[in-house]
């Protein structure tokens, strides 16, 4: 399992690879409505994009700590209605409002964090009482069949 999905012109396209990500994102796409919404650890930018042209939302604010991720979300994915920002998950509290989010993704994101208690409190701050807070993680069973292979995170 690659750990994000690459938009690079060097990197081989995977299809099976490619529709893991997208299927993830699709779970929340019946959440998006209209609201302002989070995108934690958005990676290439991809899952904000539908998010923010396609689905709905009024306005998405994805964030990822690699300024490379952010980067190519930049180039490959702006829209007006979407911010991305470079920043870490564990300083979420220090740049937004409590309460400021209708809809929170994190996928793929919480099994990375050396404090993931502390992230859903940070995330639980930033939603309002009819916020929607999607988090994935990832399945080693599924990826890694064998016990001599695990996924590191």
């Amino acid at each position: 399992m690659i750990e994000r999905l690459s938009f690079s012109e060097d990197v081989k396209y995977n299809a099976i690879e490619a529709s893991s990500h997208i299927a993830r994102y699709m779970m929340v796409k019946p959440l998006c409505g209209g609201g302002r919404d989070l995108d934690v650890a958005c990676g290439e930018g991809y899952g904000s994009y539908l998010m923010a042209s396609k689905w709905g939302a009024s306005h998405v604010t994805a964030v990822d700590v690699s300024e490379e991720a952010i980067a190519s979300a930049k180039s490959n994915f702006t829209v007006a209605n979407a911010d991305f920002i470079c920043m870490s998950a564990s300083g979420l509290l220090e740049r937004f409002v409590p309460g400021q989010f209708d809809l929170i993704v994190s996928l793929e994101t919480i099994e990375h964090l050396p404090d993931p208690e502390a992230f859903l409190d940070n995330i639980k701050s930033l939603a309002h009482e009819r916020t929607d807070i999607v988090i994935s993680c990832p399945n080693d069973y599924w990826y890694y069949p064998d016990d001599d292979q695990k996924n590191p995170f």
